[in-house]
Parts: C-alpha cells; sequence; structure tokens
C-alpha cells in the first residue's frame, strides 16, 4: 500500500481544526492498517463546520491522498455540523468488527445529538459508505 498524501491546503495553515485533523489522520494511519485501507478506499468531499469555534474545512479525499482547505469549499458530499464537543465525540466513536459502534455510551449520544438537531450529517444517506470509511480513520479508537 502506498504511503498516504495529507496535505494542509495553504489556505488552511492557519486553521487548528484542518492541521489537528491531519495530525490524527497520520496518526491513525501509520498505527492501524484497517484504517490505511479505509484511507485508501475513501474517495468523496467532506466539509466540517465547527459552530462554536465558527471554523471549518474541507477535506478532498481520492483514494490515498486527502487535501485540507479552509472553509466549505465547493459542493461536498458529507457535510458536518456540530459543536466543538461533539466533533471530538464523534472521534472518539468505536470501531467494532470494522465498523462504527454506536451501542455505547459514546454511540447513543452522537445518535441522540443527530436526532436532536444539535449533531447534522447531510450525506448520510446519499453517500453512506463514504461516511463510513470517513468515521473509520477519524476514530481515534
Amino acid at each position: 500500500m502506498r504511503e498516504p498524501n495529507i496535505v494542509v491546503h495553504k489556505s488552511a495553515e492557519d486553521n487548528g481544526m484542518a492541521n489537528m485533523v491531519a495530525q490524527l489522520m497520520r496518526d491513525n494511519i501509520a498505527t492501524s492498517s484497517y484504517k490505511a485501507f479505509c484511507f485508501a478506499a475513501l474517495k468523496a468531499n467532506v466539509a466540517v463546520v465547527v459552530k462554536d469555534a465558527e471554523v471549518s474545512a474541507t477535506l478532498v479525499f481520492n483514494h490515498g491522498s486527502c487535501v485540507i482547505y479552509d472553509g466549505v469549499d465547493g459542493k461536498p458530499d458529507i457535510r458536518i455540523v456540530a459543536d466543538s464537543e461533539a466533533i471530538l465525540e464523534l472521534s472518539s466513536l468505536k470501531i467494532v468488527a470494522g465498523l462504527p459502534f454506536y451501542l455505547d455510551t459514546t454511540g447513543r449520544g452522537i445518535l441522540s445529538k443527530i436526532l436532536l438537531g444539535d449533531v447534522r450529517v447531510e450525506g448520510m444517506l446519499t453517500s453512506p459508505i463514504s461516511l463510513t470509511l470517513l468515521t473509520i480513520v477519524l476514530s481515534v479508537n
């Protein structure tokens, strides 16, 4: 498998979230061949908007590479809008049998926030495989 190419675009150099997400992906891929496999399979544009921090970034995945841009760029396949606490919870989802696990406390909390509208995930129904791969790549568990 080729080395993952994760780049923070010049436009996002001062975006703390963009840099944090890039490092999280590098660490996850370096320590898990399954996450590296999922990263290589991912082809999608993903916007992450952190409401309370007033920061956003667009992650452009292309089968083993990811460029992270500042702001919401273009029309993303998936758009996640949440506060910073919920974004951290999303990265804490456990992966069980190769899939995100929603039946523990963290998973139920995230599902509850989605149902209440505190977390919006646009593209959940139109890009479910990409969303699952993204969740696996970004999960610290």
